[in-house]
């Protein structure tokens, strides 16, 4: 649909009749374009050049409004490195146009898509809008993933919190690199962040009266799909035996029992620290 309305100042030229002229459209103008043909060609009126004759020529340009580019970037924050995808390769550029005025969405990289190991930071303020000026650029950041782990460090009664149990924390792809080492505090606790992967937690010093476990090591994993990875783990007391003697005195000698035999040693057990108790025979 064509229209009378300017795009740009009416040009005037003079000549003596037979004469040849010669006009040429705007090819600068900031928010309109030549208008193009099927094959993308520019269309140029057929009197665009010619001679003079009697009275007026009008030589008509018609201009279209030029699209503004919206180009979408997904990177890593803080760069400009494309944030990597599922399949192993990285995002591509997401490219779009529309007129001035018009309104635009877009939309970060689903999950299903983008790698486990990144999450989008926040949805960019310009994540929808309208197109105006030169050019659109929207720009999603992803970082990677990252939970709290805390690990309870409990009495075999799954109750009574341990302070001061040590535990090194290594990557399970690397077990023998340790990359932090954590002591419980007063409530049995340790707190930290850890990135998405696979992880071994190794129990390596424990109050004195516990044991550590048989098997020191605890694996875990910290996943996109996770709020907070928490490891409840026990420990054993060390035994302690009590044996209580019966012996005439000054010798090892049993005492006599009423039943004409000796009074056997008694034999107790328990978690080291608990109170005992003895009775005479």
């Amino acid at each position: 649909t064509y229209t009378t309305t300017k795009v740009a100042d009416d040009e005037l030229l003079e000549g003596k009749i037979d004469e040849q002229y010669a006009t040429s459209p705007h090819l600068d103008l900031e928010k309109y374009e030549l208008e193009k043909d099927a094959e993308g060609n520019y269309v140029i009126p057929a009197n665009a050049t010619g001679t003079y004759e009697s009275g007026t020529i009008q030589v008509i340009y018609y201009y279209e409004e030029k699209d503004i580019p919206l180009t979408v970037h997904h990177y890593i924050g803080g760069t400009e490195t494309p944030v990597p995808l599922k399949d192993g390769s990285v995002a591509e550029d997401v490219t779009d146009s529309g007129k001035e005025g018009e309104k635009y969405t877009t939309s970060p990289i689903e999950d299903s898509n983008l790698s486990d190991d990144y999450e989008l930071v926040e949805t960019p303020a310009n994540s929808t809008g309208t197109y105006t000026g030169e050019e659109v650029e929207v720009t999603y950041y992803y970082k990677r993933v990252s939970r709290q782990v805390v690990i309870n460090k409990y009495d075999e009664d799954g109750r009574t919190s341990l302070e001061g149990v040590t535990f090194t924390i290594s990557t399970k792809e690397n077990p023998q690199t340790i990359i932090g080492t954590y002591t419980t505090d007063s409530k049995g606790q340790i707190t930290t962040n850890l990135e998405s992967g696979e992880y071994i937690a190794t129990e390596i010093e424990v109050p004195e009266e516990y044991d550590l476990p048989e098997n020191p090591t605890t694996e875990f994993s910290v996943t996109k799909a996770q709020d907070k990875v928490t490891l409840n783990i026990t420990n054993t007391k060390k035994k302690g035996t009590v044996i209580t003697h019966y012996y005439i005195e000054n010798t090892e000698t049993r005492v006599p029992s009423i039943d004409g035999g000796v009074v056997e040693d008694v034999i107790q057990t328990g978690n080291v620290g608990d109170i005992y108790a003895t009775k005479e025979a």
